[in-house]
């Protein structure tokens, strides 16, 4: 297999959907047994790199098995060494996607309206911490943590509301006043991955975990927010520290 076809191979996988109902820790092992087996078909991959990604899979299933007996700091710790490399494998560190996002530019935040209450602007903003009580598990949130989340279109922000009656939508726009840093977990384009291939390849196993479709979406815990809430977890614990280098969201 080509890289190229590799990069078309691993784009396909995502988002991870489970069309066949699996348990969630069936699927995400399927899932990553399968990109590894795209890994070994691919020429010019080094034998000591493919042994990091496959490390990189097994400590991503032993975090997932760690929240699932409880020990969600047993799961926390084991994601911040495989960030920081502290186990004596390389660690996402140095290959974290952070990009720079300058200031003025503009975002959408949508709400659904019960038809007679309308929001005001400060409703339009993340859930107050006043009101921590209420804030429910989404993605990169957990219970009791307020959180922003925006789109960079309405259409973006309608499809995550799973395509509501238009006519029920308040919509908002939201602009940067400085700029920020944020950490990429979108799906690396061709150009981003013909230029850090190995970088690419070491943080998609990362990447994949995070972007498990939700199956059960009523259920009060979504295995597949496990990677995703302890990724926002360490942003929020290693801000503005030295190894972090700068303030990310």
């Amino acid at each position: 297999m080509t890289k190229d076809e590799l990069y078309s191979k691993i784009a396909e996988m995502l988002p991870v959907e489970n069309t066949d109902s699996k348990p969630f820790r069936i699927l995400l092992s399927d899932s990553l047994k399968t990109y590894l087996s795209y890994i070994n078909k691919t020429e010019g991959i080094g034998d000591e790199d493919k042994k990091e990604v496959a490390y990189i899979c097994e400590a991503i299933k032993a975090i997932v098995k760690a929240q699932y007996k409880g020990l969600h700091a047993q799961a926390f710790r084991k994601l911040s060494n495989l960030f920081s490399g502290k186990t004596g494998h390389k660690g996402f560190g140095n290959i974290l996607f952070v990009s720079q996002l300058e200031a003025n530019n503009s975002f959408y935040r949508a709400r659904v309206h019960s038809g007679t209450k309308k929001f005001t602007y400060k409703d339009m903003f993340h859930i107050p911490f006043s009101k921590r009580g209420i804030v429910q598990t989404q993605r990169y949130s957990f219970p009791g943590y307020p959180c922003l989340y925006v789109g960079e279109s309405v259409y973006a922000c309608w499809e995550e509301m799973h395509r509501v009656d238009f006519d029920l939508c308040m919509i908002s726009r939201v602009v940067n006043q400085k700029d920020i840093f944020l950490l990429d977990m979108r799906i690396p384009n061709k150009n981003d991955f013909d230029k850090n291939i190995i970088r690419t390849l070491y943080f998609f196993p990362l990447l994949l975990s995070c972007m498990v479709v939700v199956i059960n979406r009523d259920d009060v815990f979504k295995p597949e927010y496990i990677i995703p809430q302890l990724v926002t977890e360490w942003v929020i614990t290693h801000n503005d520290k030295p190894e972090t280098k700068k303030k990310m969201f």
